[in-house]
């Protein structure tokens, strides 16, 4: 990792506390198998959203979810990523962190 590159995680709000490591390019959260982060919430799509991460910026586009995705209680399509944004699908909640 170089220094000037950050590292961004997402934390399931589920009491369980699990994190995962969003990877440079694309990141697939959903449902899905084949998701990068599988959620096993029935009301989320299989590839509910992508995050798009450059090791700097983070982008979250909504895969034309049933549900519709949510930062910080804004219904989204697309929406630049902060540390500590809160992301909902159906009744899964997550929390986005970057550090240096």
């Amino acid at each position: 990792m170089r220094s000037d590159e950050f590292v961004a995680l997402l934390t399931l709000d589920d009491g369980t506390s699990r994190s995962y490591r969003v990877v440079e390019g694309s990141n697939v959260i959903g449902r899905g198998k084949d998701a990068h982060v599988v959620l096993t919430d029935v009301s989320v799509s299989r590839r509910h959203f992508v995050i798009e991460w450059d090791g700097r910026h983070a982008t979250l586009s909504d895969r034309w979810s049933t549900s519709g995705t949510f930062v910080n209680g804004i219904p989204v399509q697309t929406e630049q990523l902060a540390d500590g944004d809160t992301i909902r699908v159906g009744r899964s909640e997550l929390l986005f962190r970057v550090q240096a």
